[in-house]
């Protein structure tokens, strides 16, 4: 609608009240054009905030024309807009949260529009970062600090607390805190405390002279269980999709393995090409244990196999590994000297292609197996861990002089297509874990790193389809009909081509 002059004022006036944050266009008697929503208007001016994220003032007097929409710039948030009652400032809240989440800069508007009509709204003013004091909410936050520490101090006086070095003390604790400040600090009441009582509050704990962030409630109280079941330490670190229970390891380096685990979480999203919010395995966590010793991992299994659901049976088979894998566990006890980032990217590999391809009667375990070590290699440069006991060079069964890596796969590949010794994959795709020997995880391997770099699309069809199909009909879907014997032949060509 175009607003002619002489009404211009008083409509803009109204229209701004009926529809709250929407794009306005500003045509200027110098013939441009300003674009933007507007966020403070006075008789003499309008102050507005463009699609770009800035704000501006524009003159009335050098506005010809005001062109008023009932959009905000943003597509999504139209329909979003469009499905709500634009008065119900719940409603708008949800909508100016999904802005900001979005980094959409219209997100302040659209949370100050509906404070004009609801402006004691606790989450909309808890979204513009306005401070309440009292029953009074403050739009500028130093004025808002300001009243705070002012009504503050009065309680703390009227309580008979001592103002000293900007906070206030007990007066019984003044002359503890004169002798030794350095024992002290003010907590986040501004009140002077033992640092040791403060710092335990907030989750820290004293190690080798070091105050360090513990994790959760739930993560302390793990901690505790075991030190009293085991008679020894563990480092905890919950992320997002992740719980790490690790001995033998810093607090700063575990939190540096979560960061790696959920990297490779994120990562392999991306690969799989789905969004970071894509329900992998919902809102469960993964558990990863790392101990220190054989002894201390058997001594885990008789204390904690009930809680994870063991049999004696699995407990028992599990005893007689380093490395462990169990629906959504892991366990792992490192060689001297090995770098655990790629025991972590390995076993956190097993449950994402788990969870991802599940498969009819499973995740095929050449699959299992070959992806973990395709993260690894692409990851950290190179993959080795394995879980299967025969993953090793000697080929099915033959003397072993080494462990497989991914760095040598390829001559492996190579040598095998040679001597016309390659695993079939007709064979390979039914063999268990404990089956799998160093031939056929570098055709595993090798066959997931050329799918995924050459025709990742269909791969990931492929892996998606083995939800619903078995191994061989979800190939001839997503590769136009090939059968095992066909992905033999293509193999065979791509080795030739490549190693």
């Amino acid at each position: 609608m175009r607003t002619p002059k002489f009404l211009f004022p008083l409509l803009v006036l109204v229209l701004a009240s009926v529809l709250p944050a929407q794009m306005s266009i500003f045509k200027m008697k110098n013939g441009k054009e300003q674009k933007g929503i507007i966020v403070e208007e006075t008789s003499g001016s309008y102050k507005i905030e463009t699609p770009e994220g800035k704000t501006i003032r524009i003159n009335r007097a050098d506005v010809d024309v005001v062109e008023e929409t009932n959009k905000t710039g943003n597509d999504d948030l139209d329909k979003m807009l469009e499905s709500i009652d634009r008065t119900d400032p719940d409603a708008m809240l949800k909508v100016a949260t999904a802005a900001k989440e979005k980094k959409l800069s219209v997100w302040k508007a659209l949370a100050r529009s509906a404070l004009k009509d609801a402006p004691d709204h606790e989450g909309l003013n808890l979204l513009l970062g306005h401070v309440k004091v009292g029953d009074r909410w403050y739009t500028d936050k130093k004025e808002g600090e300001e009243a705070r520490a002012k009504a503050m101090a009065a309680e703390m006086k009227e309580k008979g607390y001592l103002r000293v070095d900007g906070g206030f003390i007990k007066k019984e604790d003044k002359a503890a805190w004169d002798k030794d400040k350095s024992k002290w600090m003010k907590d986040d009441d501004g009140i002077w405390r033992p640092k040791d009582e403060v710092m335990k509050s907030k989750g820290f704990i004293l190690r080798k002279g070091q105050w360090v962030k513990l994790g959760s409630e739930e993560d302390q109280a793990d901690a505790e269980k075991f030190k009293q079941l085991m008679g020894d330490d563990i480092w905890i670190q919950t992320s997002t999709h992740f719980r790490l229970f690790v001995q033998g390891f810093e607090p700063d380096v575990v939190a540096g393995f979560s960061k790696e685990v959920e990297s490779t979480y994120e990562w392999f999203l991306t690969q799989m090409g789905k969004p970071k919010d894509f329900p992998l395995w919902g809102e469960r966590k993964a558990d990863i244990w790392v101990f220190k010793d054989i002894p201390t991992k058997n001594q885990w299994l008789k204390h904690y196999k009930n809680r994870y659901g063991m049999s004696d049976e699995t407990a028992s088979f599990f005893e007689k590994a380093h490395n462990f894998i169990g629906g959504m566990l892991g366990g792992i006890t490192p060689d001297q000297g090995e770098d655990l980032r790629n025991q972590l990217v390995h076993i956190s590999s097993h449950f994402m292609i788990s969870a991802f391809s599940r498969g009819l009667k499973g995740t095929p375990q050449w699959l299992s197996e070959g992806w973990a070590h395709y993260a690894e290699h692409t990851r950290l440069g190179n993959g080795h861990v394995c879980c299967s006991t025969k993953s090793q060079y000697g080929g099915d069964g033959g003397k072993a002089e080494k462990k497989f890596t991914t760095k040598d796969a390829k001559d492996r590949c190579k040598g095998l297509v040679r001597q016309g010794a390659a695993p079939p994959f007709e064979s390979l795709s039914k063999l268990g874990l404990n089956e799998l020997s160093g031939d056929h995880l570098s055709k595993g391997y090798s066959v997931i790193d050329w799918l995924m770099t050459t025709q990742k699309e269909a791969f990931v069809a492929w892996l998606e389809g083995m939800n619903t199909a078995d191994q061989q009909a979800a190939l001839g879907d997503a590769f136009k009909g090939w059968t095992f014997g066909a992905l033999d032949g293509e193999w065979g060509k791509m080795v030739k081509q490549k190693y």
